[in-house]
């Protein structure tokens, strides 16, 4: 009698997509600098930085449970609420001319007629902020499923991809903030902003939204501030800088 063989149909290994690993990386820096170009306030290394960190953390929610349905729900609720953020920050400040408060209620954003007026009237800003929800939503969701893990396939865990991504985001956050305490100049210096005062506008210019968010909640969610420090300096007949105390520095302005 004849033998029939059944041949097994080999499975399907999931291919590498660059597009699910790159695309989340840097749509937060895309979004920040969409925002840059349009309140004409410009990129810088803070803002870049930055946004980096927050699109490593986008890449580590992809592989952050062994179920990727959960992974692609996670990631596109932290990539919506930083989008989400940025876009109302925009049309809040070209509605009232300020950043709102997150933790003042309802009553600290404009009119709900004057935010309407404002996303009428920028049309292009809204456009351009469309094009990342539109990827996420219609892309993302299908490469992301689809994807070995580029570090898990290097290193035997896909959790290993998750691992890096957070470490990654770490070194990237932490080097703009050491830059910022040795910034220090001006009245709305990059370290008194980060130390001292929360001040909305300065720190949407100098870090972006995101940061910019971050601080208003270590000073008014966790009311971790220092005090600010005053030095006094006199340069003597000699030419020599010399500190004074408080108390010093009063009898010098008196006597002077």
């Amino acid at each position: 009698m004849p033998r029939y063989r059944v041949e097994e149909k080999p499975k399907r290994s999931h291919k590498i997509s660059v597009f699910s690993l790159i695309f989340p990386l840097v749509s937060v820096l895309y979004a920040e600098g969409i925002f840059a170009f349009f309140s004409d306030s410009g990129l810088n290394v803070y803002k870049i930085l930055f946004a980096l960190a927050a699109g490593c953390l986008a890449v580590l929610f992809s592989r952050i449970t062994p179920w990727r349905a959960v992974n692609y729900i996670l990631q596109t609720a932290w990539l919506l609420l930083c989008f989400g953020m940025i876009t109302l920050q925009f049309l809040c400040f070209a509605a009232a001319g300020r950043y709102p408060s997150l933790f003042s209620g309802a009553d600290a954003l404009p009119g709900a007629g004057a935010v309407l007026s404002a996303a009428g009237s920028h049309l292009p800003f809204l456009l351009c902020m469309a094009v990342p929800v539109v990827l996420q939503l219609a892309v993302q969701s299908t490469a992301l499923i689809r994807r070995r893990s580029l570090l898990g396939t290097l290193l035997g865990s896909d959790f290993m991809e998750a691992f890096g991504m957070l470490v990654l985001a770490m070194i990237l956050a932490f080097v703009p903030v050491t830059m910022a305490f040795y910034d220090a100049e001006g009245e709305a210096s990059p370290r008194r902003q980060l130390e001292i005062e929360y001040l909305p506008e300065a720190s949407a210019e100098t870090f972006g939204v995101l940061p910019m968010t971050a601080l208003e909640m270590k000073y008014n969610l966790f009311g971790v501030a220092e005090e600010e420090v005053v030095h006094h300096y006199v340069i003597t007949e000699d030419g020599q800088q010399v500190e004074l105390t408080e108390t010093e520095m009063e009898l010098w302005l008196q006597e002077g």
